[in-house]
């Protein structure tokens, strides 16, 4: 049985994602914890030797485009999440019956962009652990 075989099988509809405060904030934590993580990664990268980032500057370019774009695209969720969750914003929210915060559709692309970006960075931290110490490899 090969993982491709999994792929094949079409996946039955999802449930839908319930949204409670706590989800609001576990999505928030992995969001901020995301930023801080990429924010360190770029430092690893500023500590590459001299040298390295000279052979290697059109990846050392692609690495630093990348975290940055991640790093804005995370602030930018997080700000969102902040903004559906004033007191203003909830009070209309639940005014109209519904749980303050953003939808469920967004919550869950939030989710599956921290996912995703949370694997660009460990290829990001791989790549920039082979170019500090390629004895290694």
């Amino acid at each position: 049985d090969s993982p491709l075989s999994d792929l094949a099988v079409s996946k039955a509809p999802e449930a839908p994602l319930k949204i409670t405060p706590e989800l609001i904030q576990e999505v928030t934590d992995n969001l901020a914890s995301g930023v801080k993580d990429m924010e360190e990664l770029r430092k690893q990268v500023d500590a590459l030797p001299a040298q390295i980032k000279k052979e290697r500057s059109a990846d050392i370019d692609m690495m630093y485009t990348t975290l940055e774009g991640m790093i804005e695209k995370q602030t930018g969720m997080l700000n969102e999440i902040k903004a559906a969750n004033t007191p203003t914003a909830a009070n209309a929210t639940q005014e109209s019956g519904g749980a303050a915060g953003p939808n469920a559709d967004q919550l869950k692309d939030y989710i599956e962009s921290a996912n995703r970006y949370a694997e660009e960075a460990k290829g990001i931290q791989d790549a920039v652990q082979k170019m500090a110490d390629p004895a290694k490899n």
